[in-house]
């Protein structure tokens, strides 16, 4: 939700049009309103080309895992597009919710609050919370095992929930 003053000559900020948009200071979760500060449209740009990128990564993470089966080269590939995806989804989600108010700095804080903000479901925020620890498991794909478990939790359980929080975000976006 993004917090409006009233116009500017009701003691609101100056903005084209006489109103002003409110931006957190960096910290985590809905801050007071003597918080805040002017926000600008570059902060909902931003979001919104982050939310491009993120939908450019998920499309190559989804081609990947339709994949019937990997090399390990290509299963190489599945692990990195699937990192660069991850990174965008909390990315964009944290640019998401600092436009509205909240100050996540972390990819946790980003996907807690993104559950909170009803951006993301319990079942998929838990999932998130997981790739995201996993992330060192995920980079040691030279090792067969690790390599085959991170290809059936990306395939299985992280890919999904990425397209649910892109959907939802899309959604979002066309609000």
């Amino acid at each position: 939700m993004v917090r409006l003053l009233g116009p500017a000559s009701s003691g609101g900020l100056e903005k084209p049009g006489g109103w002003a948009r409110l931006r957190p200071r960096p910290g985590l979760g809905r801050l007071a309103p003597d918080e805040y500060q002017t926000m600008s449209n570059a902060d909902e740009m931003r979001w919104r080309q982050r939310l491009d990128n993120f939908s450019n990564a998920l499309a190559q993470l989804s081609a990947a895992c339709n994949q019937p089966g990997y090399t390990d080269l290509e299963r190489s590939g599945l692990v990195q597009t699937f990192e660069f995806s991850f990174e965008l989804a909390w990315k964009t989600l944290q640019d998401l919710l600092f436009y509205e108010g909240y100050g996540a700095k972390t990819p946790r804080a980003a996907i807690r609050q993104g559950f909170e903000s009803e951006y993301l479901d319990e079942e998929d925020c838990e999932t998130l919370l997981d790739a995201l620890e996993k992330r060192n498991l995920l980079s040691h794909t030279y090792r067969k095992e690790l390599a085959l478990e991170a290809e059936t939790l990306i395939r299985t359980c992280y890919h999904p929930a990425l397209a649910r929080l892109h959907a939802t975000l899309q959604a979002h976006r066309q609000a």
